[in-house]
């Protein structure tokens, strides 16, 4: 069984880095650590990461990567490893952590034929439309506080982009009373398919859009489904009960300055 599960393991993250690839290029940075970095967003924590190769990284190592990040005019660090980092790191970096948890989606079909929907959610999908102006709505809707506007606004654009020109890479935007209510985007890899950045305006939520947007998204792909949620967020909580089992874990370490 072990044996089994990390066979499984080794192939989502093949399918994972696949994904990566798209945004950013690894490069090898010290010995004991690599980056992966994205010029064109390069204040997007996800595409601008630290990542230790056996083992961790030394103190020296992390001061290097700090002074990297400065000189390139970047406000942050973030490292992600599958094992935790050394408590005495953690401390003297002041570093900030989080586990993501993978979760696959196991019996598809009997599982999906559980999941409510809502008859009046109608999607749309990038290979068939621009759905980048109603894209932009819902995420600057939700995020812009956080992140700001012209970050959204340069994410969204790269990320349609690139989901017109790669086969197996979608946006899906959903409507509810002729409105944009949610939206998603799926890639289909290494026979895998991940689906990720699941958002529901506030205004629309319990009214089953994100089960509509997900039991629309799975039904067409036929590769195996899998989605990464913190293991601290409630949704982990919902996709559990729609039958995702969480089958291998990231930490991630983040230093803000």
């Amino acid at each position: 069984m072990r044996l089994e599960q990390g066979k499984l393991c080794l192939c989502i993250r093949k399918a994972e880095q696949s994904f990566k690839q798209l945004f950013s290029q690894k490069r090898a940075f010290s010995e004991h650590m690599e980056k992966w970095q994205d010029d064109d967003l390069y204040d997007m924590y996800d595409h601008n990461q630290f990542v230790p190769l056996l083992d961790d990284p030394t103190g020296k190592e992390l001061e290097q990567a700090i002074a990297y990040q400065r000189q390139l005019g970047r406000g942050f660090l973030k490292i992600d490893t599958r094992e935790k980092l050394d408590e005495v790191l953690i401390k003297r970096f002041s570093l900030e952590e989080c586990c993501t948890e993978t979760m696959l989606l196991r019996n598809k079909k009997e599982n999906m034929a559980r999941w409510k929907s809502n008859p009046d959610v109608i999607i749309y999908d990038s290979a068939s439309g621009d759905v980048l102006a109603d894209l932009l709505k819902i995420d600057i809707e939700t995020f812009a506080s956080d992140y700001g506007e012209d970050f959204i606004r340069r994410r969204d654009a790269r990320y349609v982009k690139k989901a017109m020109e790669i086969p197996g890479f979608h946006y899906y935007v959903a409507y509810l009373d002729g409105k944009p209510a949610g939206a998603c985007y799926a890639y289909a890899i290494d026979g895998y398919v991940v689906m990720d950045a699941l958002v529901v305006r506030e205004a629309f939520r319990k009214r089953y859009v994100a089960t509509t947007l997900m039991k629309h998204i799975t039904s067409q792909f036929k590769e195996e489904m899998f989605l990464h949620a913190d293991a601290d967020d409630t949704p982990k909580e919902m996709y559990r009960k729609m039958g995702f089992e969480t089958v291998d874990e990231l930490y991630e370490y983040l230093k803000m300055w």
